[in-house]
């Protein structure tokens, strides 16, 4: 039987070295977020993923494979928050990743941290590249190679291992203000905001230059 292919189209993954309930019950001591199980995955996992809940309350799979944690989402996940993958890694003392990709706009995202430490934050977009670290194993092969080399497998979490359906549900910026602009506008986030504003910057003075030839 050939294994699932985890990535589709737009999928978001994060994978930590440490056991499922210690991985959910960092997420949400490091973020003030919500996960709430709702049971085992009965159905083809993008059935699930595909779900509508609520405006701010979207599904994910969670779960555990060879003692290492597994979350998936497709098209918004945990894992496009930069800020939190640092966040976690410190809370559970080990290894977390988190990529996402944005298949409209061609956005890659991807964050490694070790404790306490960033290992690597690579973002590619329209806007511009940017990286911070030393590139990761088998990163030139993409996030396959990455997650593989990492010691990582979701295609075998989704096939063999415990599959959790998770209900995600994100903070309200009116009234969690300050752990919204925490979680969601942190420094990593801000350095790629800087990237995006300075190349629509540019743009713009490109549409002015054209205009004063006028």
């Amino acid at each position: 039987m050939a294994a699932t292919d985890w990535h589709g189209d737009s999928p978001d993954l994060l994978v930590a070295n440490t056991s499922w309930n210690r991985l959910l019950s960092a997420l949400e001591a490091t973020s003030g977020e919500q996960f709430s199980i709702r049971g085992e995955n009965t159905v083809p996992w993008w059935a699930w993923l595909n779900e509508s809940i609520t405006s701010r309350t979207w599904p994910l799979l969670g779960g555990e494979h060879d003692g290492r944690a597994y979350l998936l989402g497709q098209r918004l996940g945990p894992a496009a928050t930069a800020d939190r993958l640092p966040a976690l890694a410190a809370a559970i003392g080990n290894l977390v990743l988190g990529y996402s990709y944005d298949d409209t706009t061609g956005w890659e995202q991807i964050v490694v941290a070790q404790d306490v430490q960033l290992l690597r934050f690579r973002v590619i977009s329209g806007w511009g590249d940017h990286s911070e670290g030393l590139p990761l194993e088998a990163e030139s092969e993409g996030i396959h190679a990455i997650v593989g080399a990492l010691g990582f497998n979701p295609s075998a979490w989704l096939d063999a291992g415990q599959v959790q359906r998770v209900a995600w549900t994100i903070l309200e910026p009116e009234r969690q203000s300050d752990a919204h602009a925490r979680l969601y506008f942190g420094p990593l986030r801000m350095r790629i905001d800087h990237i995006q504003q300075a190349a629509a910057d540019a743009i713009r003075g490109g549409y002015d230059d054209c205009s004063d030839e006028e």
